[in-house]
């Protein structure tokens, strides 16, 4: 198992296309899908903010993942947040963002890498902690 760090990734930006103080339409974690684990770290990156997240939140997982969320409760928890958990997909593959031009913040090389040409948008990239404090802003946001 890998660790999940709150620090950017070396080289990230390579992948980072926004700039501190620019306006997100989203904020797509996931990609590959989300564990229990990260969703725990989610959880508690969360706790930090009151309210809803100033602009679209998606979190994509497996449905065993989203099973075990129903079961402790925290599925209905991500959604009174407005969290949106994806299910079996990536978001910058099938139409299910509502905006789809922009930018949009991540923590996955993954996504950042093919987001723009799938589905047209920007792609800001940071660390887990960078993306829940950018969505709450609704601006990017780095950790100096």
């Amino acid at each position: 198992m890998l660790p999940v760090s709150n620090r950017s990734p070396p080289h990230s930006h390579t992948l980072n296309h926004g700039a501190a103080g620019d306006a997100l339409v989203a904020v797509a974690l996931g990609t590959p899908h989300f564990s229990l684990a990260e969703f725990r770290t989610l959880d508690t990156l969360l706790d930090a903010f009151d309210g809803k997240p100033a602009c679209d939140f998606y979190v994509n997982t497996s449905r065993f993942i989203l099973w075990e969320l129903e079961e402790a409760g925290l599925a209905e928890k991500f959604a009174a947040r407005g969290i949106q958990i994806v299910v079996d997909t990536c978001t910058y593959i099938t139409p299910v963002m509502k905006q789809l031009s922009g930018l949009v913040m991540t923590n996955s090389g993954k996504w950042a890498s093919y987001a723009p040409a799938n589905i047209g948008v920007t792609v800001a990239y940071g660390s887990m902690r960078e993306c829940v404090r950018s969505a709450y802003e609704g601006k990017v946001r780095f950790d100096d």
